[in-house]
């Protein structure tokens, strides 16, 4: 037992605190975000505090937009799937590979074969009426 940041002698020492839990049942209403905590958890668990909301969406504004750690990676959310475009042209000149993830199965698949040079605008197309999140991860 821990109170006020103080160990018991007998107790067992505290876990670290991104360790889950010895017992924990999630709610049954949890599975829905379940894919989206695995996608982040395997993928982002790092890059994820250093992305900051950009203004790189060119199209579906309202329903698209983008967090990014510039240069590294970029996660632009489709509310309603259909066309992603952006705008890379101000972003450091990369090598990217895209990605399409969907939060309701988990399923991560190629967006693009070709690596995208960011020196332009570029687009995708996501499934049209599907919430989709586009992945832009540099290349090696």
């Amino acid at each position: 037992m821990i109170i006020a940041g103080m160990q018991y002698p007998d107790s067992k020492p505290p876990k670290k605190p991104w360790d889950p839990p010895d017992s924990y049942i999630a709610p049954e209403e949890a599975a829905i975000i379940l894919p989206t905590y695995n996608f982040i958890r395997t993928y982002l668990s790092k890059a994820l505090a250093k992305m900051r909301p950009t203004d790189i969406v060119l199209h579906n504004r309202d329903s698209n937009w983008c967090l990014a750690d510039e240069g590294e990676n970029y996660l632009v959310f489709a509310l309603k799937g259909g066309r992603i475009e952006l705008d890379m042209s101000k972003a450091q000149k990369a090598s990217f590979t895209a990605k399409l993830f969907n939060p309701r199965n988990g399923n991560l698949i190629p967006a693009d074969t070709r690596k995208i040079i960011d020196d332009s605008k570029i687009s995708f197309d996501a499934p049209e009426g599907e919430c989709r999140v586009l992945w832009l991860s540099k290349s090696d």
